[in-house]
């Protein structure tokens, strides 16, 4: 019956995926060997499955960074997190859309977007002080130039009042 614990304790096919997934991204988006050998190192002690080459003996994070890297457990973390930062940089796709969300960690307390007006006078350009974030800030379309919509309703309306108003009299 021996046969049996060895075959339950065998991967699962969705399990052996997930893995080469993770080796493809980190093999994909990491050059650098020892920010990718910190990244596998910190998940492993995470998942509790670090071991000390060539034995069973689990390790921690730190000690694996004393002891087999030969390096601080600052360093370690170092690598691990410019390694998780490359992985998002590689995901996120271009690099000159407006997200700096990844950067700072924090959501944006102001307009991302944003055209400020230059008109020129002399050998100098004059801004204007209200920001425009877009066309419907322009000054230009906030100026009253004619009949409000309910203005034009009444107008229309109006002639067809009085035009039922002449009907019921001749009637």
């Amino acid at each position: 019956m021996g046969w049996l614990e060895e075959w339950g304790r065998r991967p699962t096919a969705l399990q052996i995926s997930n893995w080469e997934g993770c080796i493809r991204i980190t093999t994909d988006y990491l050059t650098d060997p020892g920010q990718r050998r910190a990244l596998w190192a910190w998940a492993m002690s995470q998942a509790g499955c670090l071991y000390r080459p060539g034995t069973r003996k689990k390790l921690s994070f730190a000690r694996w960074c004393r002891d087999v890297e030969n390096i601080a457990e600052l360093t370690g973390h170092r690598r691990k997190n410019r390694a998780i930062g490359e992985i998002m940089r590689g995901l996120r796709g271009k690099p000159d859309l407006h997200d700096d969300l990844g950067e700072t960690g924090m959501l944006p307390n102001a307009h991302e977007n944003g055209h400020v007006f230059a008109t020129i006078e002399g050998d100098r350009a004059v801004y204007d002080t209200k920001p425009v974030y877009s066309w419907r800030d322009d000054p230009s379309f906030t100026r009253k130039t004619g009949l409000t919509i309910q203005e034009w309703r009444a107008a229309k309306r109006r002639p067809r009042e009085a035009k039922k108003r002449k009907q019921k009299e001749a009637a």
